[in-house]
């Protein structure tokens, strides 16, 4: 591919993504729109004056990515080499992320009374699934924000309006209201839908990590309701493995800098990591499931007895998690393993050998399957062997000596 084709391929996801501007402005289907309707909908371009960038602007609708390309590097060239100032109008359109930090920049301090439509959309762009989309957001916010001290003070000036953004489209958004159908396919809207998603949920991850505890107070409120949200939490057990690692690590950060937030939530925690998350598919997670797992078991062992209440004892749902292994993530799932059960609550363990020995015949299972690594083997086994001997611990010599006997010996000498 050639260094031409190669930008425009770039362009024209960045282009995709994500966009900026008014979400009021963009009627185009007669009703409300959705407060990312600047994603999918045409803007107004009624007041811009050059018909070359009302053109430029028309053409990032279009359904060819070479199409869209053209149209975002005829946007920039129009921005930096005219010479006259970027129009009101044009502030308010629809902006890739590229082109974003080129008018920003030639706009200057008038950029500042638009931050609070943007801000949320911008900043979500630094945690885009899409490479081309992340450095493009990466470029356009240094080329404007050159510091990180002014990356933290966009932080802490829009903290509220970043908030508001990532928890509107985690509540409201559908791959249906971010996408036309008449020009996306359903697999192309579902795949938006998703970056989206992960995006929003990396960027309340990045608040919650970047911002100090005092002004982390100041949405406190908000913090909590985003805790309490079991809908938030739903995305543990999510298809898309991008959208399940950000949810895994946003509770971690959860437990990390809200702790009295998450201490009130642990039934709902409870509900959706191990009620549902256990027995799902964590394909392109697992490993981040496992190091969640590690964390909520430690900090809080009453998710496994007290705040489960799963008609499934959660001991079938444990045995259920262990069988799919580490589902292709890598060696240090293994060790995770070990830290958790040696975490958890005495009325969770096998109370003798024939309890235990469904949990190691688990254990073997997910050793054992074929999507295991083979590189795994060696970590894999050796949690099984410290799995064997923390859970015989508490046995009699006898209930010791048999379980020694079935799960044990047979693997030694075969």
């Amino acid at each position: 591919m050639s260094k031409k084709a190669k930008s425009q391929a770039s362009s024209s996801r960045a282009g995709a993504g994500f966009g900026f501007g008014s979400g009021a402005s963009f009627s185009a289907f007669g009703a409300s729109a959705s407060p990312l309707s600047y994603v999918s909908e045409p803007p107004d371009l009624s007041s811009i004056s050059d018909a070359n960038t009302v053109v430029a602007f028309k053409n990032l609708s279009k359904k060819d990515s070479t199409t869209k390309a053209k149209a975002l590097e005829d946007l920039q060239t129009t921005v930096t080499s005219s010479g006259a100032p970027v129009e009101e109008a044009v502030l308010e359109a629809w902006l890739a992320h590229t082109v974003q930090g080129q008018i920003a920049t030639a706009c200057g301090k008038r950029i500042a009374r638009h931050m609070p439509k943007v801000v949320g959309a911008w900043l979500a762009g630094l945690y885009d699934n899409d490479k081309s989309v992340s450095l493009a957001a990466q470029a356009s916010f240094k080329s404007v924000f050159a510091s990180p001290e002014k990356l933290y003070n966009v932080r802490k000036a829009f903290q509220q309006q970043i908030l508001e953004y990532s928890r509107s489209v985690i509540d409201k958004e559908t791959s249906s209201t971010l996408s036309d159908e008449r020009n996306t396919s359903p697999d192309d809207a579902e795949g938006k839908y998703n970056r989206v998603i992960a995006s929003s949920i990396a960027v309340i991850a990045s608040l919650l990590t970047e911002l100090s505890a005092e002004e982390l107070a100041k949405e406190q409120s908000s913090y909590e309701e985003a805790m309490q949200d079991s809908r938030l939490w739903d995305f543990s057990s999510y298809n898309d493995p991008a959208v399940r690692r950000a949810i895994h690590r946003l509770l971690r950060t959860f437990m990390a800098k809200q702790r009295d937030a998450f201490s009130s939530n642990l039934p709902t925690i409870s509900k959706a990591y191990l009620a549902n998350a256990l027995n799902s598919d964590q394909t392109g997670s697992a490993y981040e499931f496992s190091e969640t797992l590690v964390a909520l078991t430690k900090i809080s062992p009453a998710v496994w007895t007290e705040h489960y209440t799963s008609k499934t004892p959660v001991t079938r749902r444990l045995r259920q998690f262990l069988k799919r292994g580490s589902q292709g993530g890598p060696r240090e799932y293994w060790e995770n393993v070990t830290k958790i059960m040696t975490s958890l609550p005495n009325e969770v363990l096998p109370s003798d050998s024939a309890e235990a020995t469904e949990v190691l015949n688990a254990i073997r299972s997910g050793i054992i399957s074929k999507d295991e690594p083979r590189m795994n083997i060696s970590a894999a086994y050796t949690a099984y062997f410290n799995v064997t001997a923390a859970l015989s611990a508490g046995f009699s010599e006898e209930e010791q000596h048999k379980l020694l006997a079935e799960m044990v010996l047979p693997l030694v000498l075969q």
